[in-house]
């Protein structure tokens, strides 16, 4: 095997990687250059862990717009929970109506049939799913225009029963503390913050 001197000997260094030194093979039994001199490369971020928000103030977790006026109201309620299910990590929201009634309209085939509870449950799911282990579902337009709800039920409709079930216990729950805490909200007004300009 040739040493690196054999095999770039008829090759020229660059003048200025000559004169600094830079690119030279050091020999095990040369002197080592001078420490200092030799920057290490900079360590990598090591990522940070997201900010846990407490599961239990579900106010906490609602987007920050829902204090303004008129608009906010589209955001009160809107809260997302993810949890470990079956070695996997589940991210589900509240849904907004309109995809409630998307996912209608999938499940009146199953109307009058056994399975029509069942459907009613995977329609729910496909309606509140947005991550599967970091994997987003599709959400809105598809490509080629046709809307996607249909294809999330039948991506929910492939897991087995008791998965299912597991992720609508957690919509069931996450539900219900919404509702409670848009309760407690009671009938006064928004907190108090800066007024709204209108543009």
């Amino acid at each position: 095997m040739q040493s690196p001197d054999e095999l770039y000997a008829g090759g020229q260094m660059p003048p200025e990687i000559a004169a600094s030194g830079e690119g030279k093979f050091w020999d095990v039994n040369e002197e080592k250059p001078d420490e200092e001199a030799v920057v290490p490369p900079p360590a990598r971020p090591t990522p940070q862990p997201e900010a846990e928000v407490d599961d239990d103030d579900i106010l906490a977790q609602f987007d920050p717009r829902w204090t303004d006026e008129m608009e906010g109201l589209l955001y009160v309620g809107r809260v997302t929970h993810a949890f470990n299910l079956g070695g996997h990590r589940i991210t589900i929201a509240t849904p907004e109506a309109q995809d409630s009634l998307k996912a209608a309209i999938l499940v009146k085939q199953y109307q009058e049939t056994a399975g029509a509870l069942r459907a009613l449950t995977i329609a729910a799911l496909a309606t509140c799913l947005i991550k599967v282990d970091g994997h987003v579902l599709p959400r809105g337009i598809m490509a080629d225009g046709s809307d996607d709800m249909e294809a999330r039920f039948n991506w929910v409709a492939k897991l087995h029963t008791a998965i299912i079930d597991g992720i609508y216990r957690e919509y069931e729950d996450l539900e219900v503390r919404v509702a409670e805490a848009i309760e407690a909200l009671g009938k006064g007004a928004a907190p108090e913050k800066v007024p709204s300009i209108l543009g």
